[in-house]
């Protein structure tokens, strides 16, 4: 339903986009360029009036677009609105004319606050993208932008790769990260007790809460611990395929890239310049081989040692780094 409706607007748009200020064009005309009858070109018309458009009428001479003085009242949208509005953009950008869904992004930011801008542009998804936003997930959306307006906490039943079953976190939603295989909101898990990012079609059940949350200023990471230090090094390991599918949808750093290998299995290349935070990282995982380079190998197998020790960590440096 909500399809079909997006393509009749489409269809209504298009005639929108044959209207010119002070030029009259008739039904024949357009239903000539667009392809339908003039019985469906005058239905389409008072759809765009509907909308809100100004044209005029003449027996004879077709219709006009009427110019505006000025663009009448500010507009003002809810948290919701603004979710479902941008949502619903995106998903019809393909059947829109690109001049037409710009304009109106445009205008829409221009009315908001420089707080809600930005929140609003959390919403756009490149049209190029991989994956964007369902429209199955609008509940989750309008869910999300309620309890970010409230500043309330949010109740989600989700189910990351390695859980076994759904289960109910509270989160403070903080803000959206796009990544090429899909949107995550990035919030602070009340039970965890620190931030975390969340897919977004993995949630059900979305429900903003009553319940205050705090002030929690969302701090935007620039650089990545991998990033700081002396070493230039590209370290490779081969996992387990569900391994990879975790880490394809979790990327640690922006420099992941992964290839089949012939016993297949899957090759993740990283570059890293601090190796001793990259190990702390790695040898939480389970299934995998580190490959290359040796030294890095040598400084796992150390810090594997040192962990396995009965003496526990007390006694041994902060950094195992790679020889």
């Amino acid at each position: 339903m909500a399809e079909e409706v997006v393509s009749q607007l489409a269809r209504a748009h298009s005639v929108l986009d044959l209207l010119v200020e002070d030029e009259w064009v008739t039904a024949p005309k357009m239903a000539a360029a667009v392809g339908q009858s003039e019985k469906t070109v005058k239905a389409y018309i008072k759809r765009l009036r509907g909308l809100g458009h100004d044209i005029a009428s003449a027996r004879g001479k077709g219709y006009r677009l009427i110019a505006r003085a000025d663009d009448g009242p500010p507009l003002l949208l809810t948290e919701e609105e603004m979710c479902a509005l941008f949502l619903a953009l995106e998903k019809g950008a393909a059947d829109f004319p690109p001049r037409l869904i710009d304009s109106l992004k445009r205008r829409l930011l221009q009315r908001l606050s420089q707080q809600r801008k930005r929140e609003a542009q959390a919403f756009e998804i490149e049209r190029n993208g991989d994956s964007p936003l369902l429209l199955e997930s609008l509940d989750t959306i309008k869910a999300i932008g309620k309890s970010l307006s409230s500043r309330c906490y949010l109740r989600v039943t989700y189910q990351g790769l390695k859980d076994e079953n759904p289960r109910r976190r509270t989160l403070q939603p903080l803000r959206f990260a796009p990544q090429k295989n899909g949107w995550y909101l990035e919030a602070w898990d009340r039970e965890a007790e620190r931030e975390k990012s969340f897919r977004i079609d993995r949630m059900r059940d979305a429900v903003c809460l009553s319940e205050k949350a705090p002030e929690r200023a969302a701090v935007a990471i620039d650089h990545h611990p991998w990033d700081f230090g002396d070493a230039s090094l590209t370290a490779k390991i081969l996992t387990r395929p569900d391994l990879a599918r975790w880490l394809a949808e979790n990327p640690p750093h922006p420099s992941q890239r992964q290839k089949p290998s012939p016993c297949g299995n899957v090759e993740c290349e990283y570059d890293i310049r601090c190796p001793g935070k990259f190990l702390d990282w790695l040898i939480g995982l389970r299934g995998f081989v580190l490959l290359d380079p040796p030294p890095l190998a040598s400084s796992l197998r150390e810090r594997a040692e040192t962990l396995f020790s009965s003496l526990g960590t007390f006694n041994v440096p902060w950094e195992i780094s790679a020889r």
